[in-house]
């Protein structure tokens, strides 16, 4: 692996990583994107009636956030009032930045300050970065547990376990009990790590056993916590996705019907986390090449890695293992790229060494025999260049609902007038954070043709809106639409937008007598 020096060329790349970070996070924020049906259905719950509820499953919708995530979830809610959805996205922004803050730290004390540009750019300059550095659930979070573990575990192994770094290490370990569901296995694996690099003793220098003695007293309170706490959490949730999964619901698209996830299955939904192409609707996966070449970079950084900052390759090693073989067991989920997220920072600097060898080996080739750090910042500029354009990108073209202008159109057809409204089961949920004006205005009909709309003088007009409707939904859509057809005339659509490429179809359908 090549030597991890930085010059003076890799700082100010590293500068303009960091710098890039934030500025995908601000043009996200400032691009306000419509809350989305998960995340409305974790607000629902919000904010919470006493402090005792962050403990206990959650009433609306089977929705589970881990109990630090939704205690401060719940006073930021309370804080911003009727902005709510404003202070959550800049909560789970500093959950990215934070996490940001403390991967590079750990960086900076492994001596892998060259290093630093690609792994950052790799881990937070991605599509799925940018999403769910935003995103109103607790993905943020699960990497700033696991960045500012990396970061106290190795401070506290190379100061030789002192109390102030003791101290930090625990405080971190409680961090990711409180705020991740993957913390028995984020602090079992960095314990396994940290054993296995205390062998090499670099970067790391292990003097007595201290550091090893909090990890593994962390991994059996990580373990108490997951049995007497996060369980008793997550029941509900864990109940309705089986459900959901049974019916076909969850179709991978690389699968075939009944085939269980192989490995390139499980690298394709793990490596959609560096997918430059990655969008919610991509089926939660990466594309086949892109999780090829991941695993390429994957198997070469191990080996680099693990000379030269064996903790990190490690960790990554227990980390994967331990996820295939709970998952072989059943006991950990592998549907979506999310389900991996803690293990993020790590993989990034992982595949940050191997891009690193494999990058030089291809530009000695191509160039002769230019300078080691020639090629390194050369390397890293083009990749920090690529994933910029791919952050920047991601952060002005993300999926959009499409409801506040579905609703503006009905306002606009109505003129602002009282109408009888149904709607989707998807749309009632999320309706109510995108336009609550919309919604005081019209006299809605939630779930079905109810007593109300039948009741309803015959020649009215209904409006109709579906939203998160994909292609093989759409010939659903007007089957349901009979009663209604019968009840007030013929439905037409009037409004369409969004696509299956995307967070699905918004659609807007009026039943009754054309308008005048």
């Amino acid at each position: 692996m090549p030597t991890l020096k930085p010059s003076l060329h890799s700082v100010w790349l590293l500068g303009s990583v960091v710098a890039l970070i934030v500025a995908s996070r601000v043009i996200a924020f400032l691009h306000d994107p419509e809350i989305w049906l998960d995340e409305a259905m974790l607000m629902a719950n919000l904010p919470l009636d006493c402090l005792s509820d962050a403990f206990r499953p959650l009433p609306e919708h089977a929705q589970a956030a881990p109990p630090g995530y939704l205690l401060a979830a719940s006073a930021i809610s309370r804080l911003f009032g009727e902005q709510q959805y404003h202070g959550l996205r800049l909560l789970s922004i500093a959950g990215s930045l934070g996490a940001m803050v403390f991967m590079l730290l750990a960086l900076l004390r492994l001596n892998a300050a060259t290093l630093a540009p690609i792994a950052l750019a790799l881990v937070f300059l991605s599509p799925f970065g940018v999403r769910y550095g935003l995103e109103i659930k607790q993905h943020s979070y699960d990497l700033m547990a696991t960045s500012l573990l990396l970061y106290a575990t190795i401070r506290a192994a190379q100061r030789g376990g002192r109390r102030p770094d003791l101290a930090l290490l625990a405080g971190a370990g409680g961090f990711a009990i409180l705020f991740s569901f993957s913390a028995p296995l984020l602090i079992a694996g960095m314990t396994a790590g940290l054993a296995a690099a205390a062998r090499w003793k670099r970067p790391l220098t292990v003097v007595g056993h201290s550091p090893v003695f909090v990890m593994l007293g962390l991994t059996l309170l990580a373990l108490l916590w997951h049995f007497t706490v996060t369980s008793f959490l997550t029941t509900g949730n864990v109940s309705a996705w089986a459900a959901q999964e049974s019916s076909a619901y969850l179709a991978l698209p690389f699968l075939r019907h009944g085939e269980g996830i192989g490995p390139l299955g499980f690298m394709s939904i793990m490596f959609g986390m560096f997918d430059p192409w990655y969008r919610l609707s991509s089926g939660y996966h990466a594309q086949r090449i892109v999780a090829v070449i991941c695993t390429i970079l994957l198997a070469i950084g191990f080996v680099a890695s693990a000379r030269r900052i064996p903790f990190v390759a490690w960790s990554c090693a227990a980390f994967l293992g331990g996820i295939a073989g709970l998952s072989a067991l059943g006991l950990y989920p592998i549907i979506y790229t999310q389900n991996f997220a803690f293990v993020q920072p790590v993989l990034g600097i992982v595949i940050a060494a191997g891009l690193a060898v494999l990058g030089s080996f291809f530009m000695r080739a191509a160039l002769g025999r230019p300078g080691a750090d020639t090629i390194r910042v050369g390397l890293a500029t083009l990749l920090v260049a690529g994933m910029g354009y791919s952050a920047l990108h991601a952060a002005l073209s993300q999926e959009k609902s499409h409801l506040r202008r579905a609703t503006a159109m009905i306002e606009t057809e109505t003129r602002g007038n009282e109408a009888l409204v149904l709607m989707s089961v998807a749309t009632g949920i999320t309706l109510p954070f995108v336009a609550p004006e919309f919604l005081a205005k019209m006299t809605l009909v939630p779930e079905g043709l109810s007593t109300q709309a039948q009741s309803a003088a015959t020649g009215d007009r209904i409006w109709v809106i579906y939203s998160s409707v994909y292609d093989d939904e759409l010939q659903i859509v007007p089957e349901s639409l009979e009663p209604l057809s019968t009840a007030f005339g013929p439905c037409d659509e009037v409004f369409r937008a969004g696509s299956g490429a995307d967070l699905g179809y918004t659609l807007v359908y009026r039943c009754g007598p054309a308008a005048p």
